[in-house]
């Protein structure tokens, strides 16, 4: 097999705690070198991982000659400045969500890749826990015959101010409901933002139509004076014939169905995907493998990427979008997302 010489640009706790060690797990990845601009993180995470190339520049890094693919974990301001960089360079590009912090950055993104027809994937990786995969399943087997809505309330304890509440916890939302109904066009958008008295994003409602006439609430919450224990982070699906719900981050699925003595007489069934049975992995720990194991199978097969740049621009749109209705206090008609 192919093995793929990997810079990891942003060496903070997003690559110490996955990044870095689900790549030594992937068998096309190879690290050749990570980069940071802070000389004690390179230092630490050097020798922990006993990676002895090491850069504070990323153009460096990017140049380097046993660099074959680009990991981009840094803070989402700097983005869009190291993704072009290494598209310009014609390297394969993994990075984290958000693809960029501003539309018009990531649509200079889009442009660049499409162009130059280099490979890049956003790291939206709640779409590959086997919870909402089993979900989309049951959605699209009919168990709760047409679809009618889907409400998502994320509720978060910490945010990045400088990417604020919509643009670094609700694009994660936005991206899922948008992987839900994959194959349905937006049409319409619109939203309210609740702001603390430094006139920070504490809350969002933004509320979508699909072409097919289905509606999705995405609602999400900043509250950094709770704890783990007490925020909810749940998406259900209503539909003509019943209703399914799961956590966020899984691992159980309820369903209940209106044609279902069963469930008419005790209530919701609850289950487990096999995936969340069968593995050892933390949920939280598995979805980043997924992800970052499919960006790989892309690269060696020729695939194309299962979240791609127009998918990290869509998901800005929709969060660009909320803003604009609530500072206008109107709904936005007529879209084709």
């Amino acid at each position: 097999m192919k093995r793929f010489g990997v810079s990891v640009i942003g060496v903070g706790a997003i690559s110490e705690s996955a990044h870095i060690p689900n790549l030594l797990k992937i068998p096309a990845s190879k690290i050749v070198s990570i980069c940071d601009i802070r000389k004690e993180r390179l230092q630490l995470m050097g020798d922990r991982f006993n990676i002895t190339k090491r850069f504070a520049d990323y153009r460096d890094a990017i140049d380097d000659k046993e660099t074959d693919v680009v990991v981009v974990a840094t803070d989402a301001p700097s983005h869009a400045k190291i993704v072009l960089s290494a598209l310009e360079r014609a390297k394969p590009v993994f990075v984290e969500k958000p693809l960029t912090i501003n539309v018009a950055d990531a649509e200079k993104i889009v442009k660049t890749a499409r162009l130059k027809k280099i490979p890049l994937m956003v790291g939206y990786q709640l779409r590959f826990l086997p919870n909402h995969r089993k979900v989309k399943e049951l959605m699209r087997n009919g168990e709760i015959g047409d679809i009618y809505t889907a409400h998502v309330r994320a509720e978060t304890l910490v945010i990045k101010e400088k990417e604020t509440l919509l643009i670094d916890y609700g694009t994660h939302f936005f991206d899922l409901i948008r992987y839900y109904f994959d194959n349905d066009h937006i049409v319409s958008i619109s939203g309210q933002l609740t702001l603390n008295k430094k006139g920070l994003q504490v809350g969002s409602s933004t509320l979508i139509k699909f072409e097919s006439g289905i509606h999705a609430n995405i609602e999400a919450y900043w509250l950094p004076n709770f704890n783990w224990g007490v925020v909810d982070r749940t998406l259900e699906i209503l539909g003509s014939n019943g209703k399914i719900s799961t956590k966020m981050s899984g691992p159980d699925i309820r369903i209940w169905r209106a044609s279902s003595f069963r469930d008419r007489l005790l209530g919701p069934q609850v289950f487990l995907p096999k995936e969340a049975v069968s593995s050892y992995t933390p949920l939280s720990d598995y979805c980043y493998h997924e992800e970052l194991r499919s960006f790989f199978d892309c690269l060696v097969n020729g695939k194309d990427m299962p979240i791609n740049a127009e998918d990290g621009l869509k998901a800005l749109k929709i969060a660009d979008y909320t803003l604009k209705s609530h500072l206008a206090d109107q709904k936005f008609r007529g879209l084709k997302l």
